[in-house]
């Protein structure tokens, strides 16, 4: 049986199309942007009687709206201000709680059915900013898979329909798409619940907002065209939904993340359910630098496998080998030797550690092994810049591109190595055709 990515064809969009994709990301972006700098105008807590802690992971909490009865006794979730008694002679902020109060006049709420609550999310990460962006990037259909399994939040089915903007050397997070997907629920869930499609506009990036602070954004907001319309004779429902991340680096070792949406699930799917199922996919970014560090490990391995594979043929025709570290010898403890998988030199079990890499990504999933590194390359590889490691996959691209387009037609390939992540895949990445220029404006460009 063909998956429901089969009936999802990829789209040429026109100028125009691309245009207002566009245009309602930055709206989404320039609208959330005001409302976090709401929120962190207040350092207290939510008010608990307008907003009620759904569930957290570490320093990041994710909240739901409550319900609200008011004088006319009807039940509504609309938006209100986002946090009670901030200072209104900042003119700036109180402009913005005019904008935000009225419920259906911002980009968000009035898609938004006044049944679904909205979301919001904020917390700190440890790590640097360009880690998480760089762990959020998915430009291609094999980066994306590699971001989902990374952050834990994987999808059943997925296709990307159309690329707006594509990174670059000079901007390697800048990214615009349109994307399908199904998301993977946990087994006993999809015994009950029929299976949900989304299809977003997706955008990534790393920009200065109008107060001239730096900042990292990755946006999903739903997409409507005639030529994918819901896919009802599968039995697929097709869900609403957007969701817009800020991070910030609040000091040289934490980035705060503020993030706000809604998923609507369509069907008969219990409340309850849809914002568990909603947290636990915005918990997900709690993942995005560990995403990121396993990027770089690869990448980092895939640069010296050469130099690995002298350094193992040397310690071969050493007959007593000793830690790297520690100065372990073998003996009896022989067995408790092992090399590090980056750097090659040998080193014993209390000197290196497991860590989970994806080698493989074929049409049936991805395949993860455990291999061990030692202490100073795990170091190295967090340490690793990922805007150069960004940069670099962005000239390879370019250079299979041009590959694949010399490579005769009558030529197949059933799998190759994949030297921008360093694993194997099962066909070269479908990629969709250059676009037409066009003016973006300044959030894309």
């Amino acid at each position: 049986m063909l998956p429901p990515s089969s009936a999802i064809p990829k789209l040429n969009l026109t100028p125009e199309e691309q245009q207002v994709a566009a245009d309602e990301v930055a709206a989404v972006l320039a609208e959330t942007l005001e409302i976090e700098r709401e929120f962190l105008a207040e350092s207290g807590p939510l008010d608990k009687r307008q907003w009620k802690e759904v569930k957290s992971r570490d320093d990041f909490r994710v909240f739901k709206e409550r319900r609200r009865v008011r004088g006319t006794g009807a039940t509504t979730s609309g938006p209100q201000p986002l946090l009670p008694g901030i200072d209104i002679e900042d003119s700036r902020v109180t402009k913005t709680r005019s904008t935000i109060s009225s419920a259906g006049d911002g980009v968000v709420s009035s898609i938004k059915e006044p049944h679904v609550p909205m979301i919001v999310a904020a917390g700190h990460l440890e790590g640097q900013i360009e880690d998480v962006i760089y762990g959020s990037v998915a430009g291609d259909e094999i980066s994306w898979r590699l971001r989902t399994t990374y952050m834990k939040d994987k999808f059943a089915d997925a296709k990307i329909v159309a690329t707006i903007k594509e990174p670059t050397r000079e901007n390697p997070y800048d990214y615009l798409a349109i994307k399908w997907f199904v998301r993977e629920h946990p087994p006993m869930l999809s015994l009950f619940v029929q299976p949900r499609d989304f299809l977003v506009i997706e955008a990534t990036g790393y920009t200065v907002d109008k107060y001239g602070q730096r900042h990292g954004y990755y946006i999903i907001h739903e997409f409507h065209h005639p030529a994918l319309p819901e896919l009802k004779e599968l039995g697929v429902y097709r869900c609403k939904m957007s969701l817009c991340f800020i991070s910030r680096q609040v000091n040289p070792s934490k980035v705060h993340i503020f993030a706000r949406g809604f998923v609507d699930p369509k069907g008969d799917l219990a409340h309850g359910v849809t914002v568990a199922l909603t947290a636990e996919a915005m918990l997900s970014t709690a993942h995005c630098c560990d995403s990121s560090y396993a990027k770089k490990l690869t990448w980092l391995m895939s640069k010296h496998r050469l130099q690995r594979q002298q350094q193992r043929q040397q310690q071969q025709l050493v007959e007593s080998a000793s830690c790297q570290s520690c100065q372990k010898t073998s003996g009896f403890l022989k067995a408790s030797l092992t090399t590090c998988h980056l750097c090659g030199c040998i080193f014993c079990s209390r000197c290196t550690v497991q860590r989970k890499i994806i080698i493989d990504v074929s049409t049936g999933g991805v395949t993860e092994r455990s291999f061990p590194f030692c202490h100073g390359c795990i170091l190295r590889a967090k340490q690793q810049s990922p805007y150069d490691v960004a940069v670099d996959q962005v000239t390879q691209i370019a250079s299979l591109s041009a590959s694949f387009v010399s490579r005769p037609k009558t030529m197949s390939v059933a799998s190759s190595t994949d030297s921008r992540y360093g694993i194997t895949v099962s066909r070269p990445p479908l990629r969709p055709g250059p676009s037409p220029p066009m003016e973006i404006g300044s959030i894309l460009s």
